[in-house]
């Protein structure tokens, strides 16, 4: 199998106006409106911004994404929407399902309820066709329990995966095959003798399963557990001193299929992927670790890594997650793996020309032409790197975010709500709020205004700019509505009317 989806641009053309359009200010409480611009024109620089989580949007007051910071955006980088899901530790306030553009602009922002989780938004297909797929529930330490979500264009729920009980899904893989199944890992506490590792008799132990699941049913076809595989001696993570506290030995966090089949899981506490045999479920091989097959070469020592997955060139790719006491700075490394003489070579790597060191999480992602997608996890950045592993664009969260994984694809999203609308009056003119959460091919706003819901008519376009654009409209009006525009001035979306409001 290789997931490798097409990639389009998210439209970013221009549509000439009439009217005239400012920037909300990225401060942390509502800010003036910056200066109007003609359309067409550069608006002014959004204020610096003084809190973690972003602007507060006028039509869209119940969203609040936290604040991206870019720090490189240089060379031709490749097309598509940026896809992560912020979390914090202490708090659900600015977390969930987040894409934004290149500029940091939010595209479409789902937040967590209070307690919940989101983690590994990222494009995949369905039947043949994108969508988008996410896991959701509850965190516990360095796993979870919920389920997977596969969303439409739309953004509405199709389907919903959950494990058999007593089982529930991990956070760390949902990822969905051609055959219409997905992958999933499940941490499941169990008793175990640790006394040959220093434990306890009956100490608690985290048996990490490997399941696929048929999406359309919930049969599951696919059942592995790690204990009775992987021995507790291959283990790199001490034994609890606790006997209350679960031993996490093996955390498996990434699986993939292998061209004849098989699977390919990759675990942080074993420095090891280990392929499995989808008949019999018996380990193939283990590369890394403890109990390699494979005589390592130079520099192809892995730590706490995740991500393992197969390129189209035949390599295995992992992010090599590393630690303090062997390298300043995490690395994705390509591995040749001979099977047949049983010895790994390094093909390549690429690390941050800064010393971004994620000590949990993270991913890579491979783009067209050669280049590659990283997501640095704990670190909360998010980096792309051109074939040749110059960086050409480089991002981040606000300090107390992180995202297990970030992604780049295409997407074209069409939400099933209206456009969203807020007006207030001014001197002498309107301010008009228009956003549309989720409408990634929106360049342009029709203002269309009156003195009753039912007698309104357009009175100018203005070019979209920002995930909220504030359009002034010349004169008094009681009443706007919008109408979202496409590159060739096709109506995508109309709001509903709204009264200007006093302002």
């Amino acid at each position: 199998m290789r997931r490798r989806a097409g990639r389009g641009a998210v439209a970013v053309g221009v549509l000439a106006g009439a009217l005239t359009a400012g920037t909300f200010a990225f401060g942390g409480e509502e800010a003036p409106v910056a200066p109007a611009v003609a359309s067409g024109g550069t608006p002014s620089t959004p204020l610096a911004s003084t809190a973690q989580t972003g602007p507060r949007y006028v039509s869209r007051p119940d969203l609040r994404p936290p604040q991206v910071t870019v720090h490189a955006r240089t060379g031709d980088l490749a097309q598509g929407p940026i896809l992560l899901a912020p979390k914090r530790r202490s708090t659900s306030a600015g977390t969930g399902a987040l894409m934004v553009d290149d500029a940091g602009e939010p595209l479409w922002f789902r937040p967590n309820r209070e307690g919940m989780r989101t983690n590994d938004l990222r494009v995949q297909r369905y039947k043949g066709k994108p969508v988008l797929t996410w896991w959701e529930g509850r965190a516990a330490g360095g796993h979870g329990f919920g389920y997977g979500v596969i969303a439409d264009t739309s953004y509405r729920v199709i389907r919903r995966v959950r494990a058999k009980s007593p089982y529930r899904l991990d956070m760390h893989e949902f990822k969905l095959t051609p055959r219409g199944t997905a992958l999933v890992i499940i941490y499941h506490t169990t008793r175990r003798d640790l006394r040959s590792v220093g434990g306890a008799r009956n100490g608690k132990v985290i048996d990490g399963i490997i399941q696929e699941i048929d999406v359309e049913t919930g049969k599951v076809l696919f059942h592995w557990h790690s204990l009775g595989k992987i021995a507790l001696r291959e283990s790199y993570r001490k034994v609890p001193e606790s006997g209350g506290q679960a031993w996490d030995y093996f955390h498996p966090n990434s699986v993939d299929v292998d061209s004849d089949g098989n699977y390919i899981v990759s675990a942080r506490y074993s420095y090891s992927v280990t392929k499995i045999s989808r008949r019999t479920g018996r380990v193939i091989w283990r590369l890394g670790g403890k109990r390699s097959d494979f005589r390592m070469g130079r520099g192809t020592r892995f730590h706490l890594a995740h991500d393992a997955e197969w390129q189209p060139d035949g390599t295995l790719r992992v992010f090599d997650n590393s630690q303090k006491s062997i390298r300043d700075r995490s690395r994705v490394i390509w591995l040749d793996v001979d099977t047949r003489r049983k010895r790994v070579t390094l093909e390549r790597e690429v690390r941050h020309p800064q010393p971004v060191l994620a000590a949990t999480q993270a991913n890579a992602e491979s783009l067209p032409g050669g280049a590659l997608f990283v997501g640095w996890g704990s670190q909360g950045r998010w980096s792309e790197f051109a074939a040749d592993g110059t960086l050409r664009y480089d991002a981040e969260l606000p300090t107390g975010y992180d995202s297990y994984r970030v992604y780049r694809d295409s997407w074209t999203g069409r939400p099933s709500e209206p456009p969203a609308v807020a007006a207030r009056a001014q001197a002498g003119a309107t301010a008009v709020y228009a956003s549309w959460n989720g409408a990634t091919d929106v360049v342009a706003w029709r203002v269309l205004a009156g003195p009753r819901p039912s007698s309104l008519a357009p009175i100018g376009d203005a070019p979209r700019q920002g995930f909220e654009t504030v359009i002034t409209v010349p004169g008094a009006h009681a009443y706007v509505k919008l109408q979202a525009l496409d590159g060739s001035g096709q109506v995508l979306g109309t709001s509903r009317a709204t009264r200007v409001s006093a302002g």
